[in-house]
């Protein structure tokens, strides 16, 4: 794992291969969020990604999305019952309609998480290489965009040697 110190820049020169992989990249892209109690809005880096990489990470993303999604759908529904129940003046406790909507949320937010480890390790193993290619530490805004500095944790070495050849004007000494 290769730790950059670099400056954040709105766009990076991106070697044509995949982050994770080494492999030639395509079209894809692997979004990597950085942010700071400083800065309202999360800001965020596109790496390359080859055909396989993205494949594998857009159908384990795909399920956890699916299922945070399932999660917002039942809190909606609970919320919703609980609304309409008021006003159709229906006993239903307002202790039970917040006890499902936060089951709701719960079982969203565990699904997200849980999904990974239901799939095959086939499945599994390409998602995380992904996952982990690129990671942001340290991250610092600055005033202005240039000013501000960030550590970029690349984990497969060829894309790293060849980013920071790219890109060697913005490393942080």
């Amino acid at each position: 794992m290769e730790h950059l110190p670099i400056r954040v820049v709105a766009e990076y020169k991106m070697p044509p291969i995949c982050c994770a992989c080494g492999e030639p990249s395509g079209p894809a892209q692997f979004k990597v969020y950085a942010s700071s109690w400083g800065r309202r809005q999360p800001w965020s880096v596109y790496f390359p990604l080859c055909p396989a990489c993205e494949q594998a990470y857009s159908a384990v993303d795909g399920r956890r999305r699916l299922g945070c999604w399932l999660g917002v759908g039942l809190a909606l529904i609970a919320a919703i019952a609980g609304i309409v129940g008021r006003a159709l003046s229906v006993d239903i406790s307002s202790g039970l309609v917040l006890a499902l909507f936060g089951g709701a949320v719960v079982l969203g937010a565990a699904a997200y998480q849980v999904i990974p480890l239901l799939l095959s390790p086939q499945v599994r193993a390409p998602y995380r290489r992904v996952q982990l290619a690129v990671q942001i530490k340290d991250y610092h805004p600055g005033s202005a965009l240039g000013s501000g500095t960030m550590v970029l944790v690349l984990a497969h070495q060829r894309f790293a040697d060849a980013f920071r050849a790219l890109n060697e004007h913005l490393i942080v000494r």
